[in-house]
């Protein structure tokens, strides 16, 4: 990956972190504007739509890293019992929540805008909650 590449990667990446920050520190990504994310980030507004067209992009593009994320976790904890099949639902259990502990914002996010004002993420969270009960 070259080095402009790599810039644009932590750009973007920076974007999507400052709106998960601003999202889980008691509002709703829906009031959340694009100077704010950018702001947040470090990056001038029009940084911002080289890498999204508008917020709905960036809080879909949130809502799938959040995803990725959380059947991470999941995954995890189904390798630890198809190798320690004797091992505790409580010890499960936490180590589910200590890695709640750990990333708090995603789970914030991931419920705070199942319930909240974008329809957009409400339905790629629905969406996203189907995927895992499928897996």
């Amino acid at each position: 990956m070259s080095l402009r590449d790599e810039r644009k990667q932590q750009s973007r990446q920076a974007l999507l972190d400052a709106a998960l920050t601003l999202s889980t520190s008691g509002r709703s990504f829906s009031t959340i504007s694009l100077r704010e994310v950018a702001r947040e980030a470090g990056l001038v507004p029009t940084a911002f739509y080289r890498h999204f067209q508008d917020m709905d992009e960036l809080g879909l593009d949130l809502v799938d890293q959040v995803a990725l994320h959380i059947k991470g976790i999941l995954y995890q904890l189904g390798q630890a019992y198809l190798y320690q099949p004797d091992a505790q639902t409580e010890k499960a259990l936490t180590l589910f929540f200590k890695s709640v502990d750990q990333h708090p914002q995603q789970w914030i996010f991931l419920i705070a805008e199942r319930w909240g004002g974008s329809t957009i993420l409400r339905q790629a969270i629905a969406r996203e909650i189907d995927f895992l009960i499928e897996d």
